[in-house]
């Protein structure tokens, strides 16, 4: 049983690192990443408490222009349903993967729901001031059923 698992482990850690190798722009580490996240990371709260306490306003806060049209508070319910019903409440969260992608810096993060232990979230925010989300995605098996 140990050595299933393990090999599952192994298994499951060659496939992210070969995902990242694939992922489009170019990786941002060390202080680059501490000095993104330092912007990115307090944006990202915002968006998951707006969620999590059904507040569109904190929600959409540091949405850019077509983010406010393309999620209005319709779109926030049905997004909100959408996660509640598949996925359960919000847990935590890790950092996967910071990138570069022209200039828009795209956050990958994985995080923990009730009821599922693994949702992709990816969260793209403009590198200027102000920073401005400019897309937000959620992946998990259990959204796609």
């Amino acid at each position: 049983m140990k050595s299933r698992m393990l090999h599952i482990l192994l298994a499951a850690s060659l496939l992210l690192l070969a995902l990242t190798a694939c992922l489009p722009g170019k990786a941002v580490k060390g202080d680059d990443q501490k000095a993104v996240l330092a912007y990115v990371e307090p944006i990202a709260d915002r968006i998951f408490n707006g969620i999590e306490g059904n507040d569109y306003a904190l929600f959409s806060q540091d949405f850019n222009e077509t983010m406010i049209k393309g999620i209005d508070e319709a779109s926030f319910q049905q997004l909100r349903e959408l996660l509640s019903t598949k996925v359960g409440s919000y847990q935590s969260r890790e950092v996967s993967s910071v990138r570069d992608v022209d200039g828009t810096l795209l956050v990958i993060y994985t995080a923990v729901y009730t009821n599922a232990k693994q949702v992709v979230i990816n969260l793209s925010v403009t590198g200027t001031e102000p920073h401005q989300v400019t897309g937000l995605y959620f992946n998990a098996p259990e959204l796609k059923k």
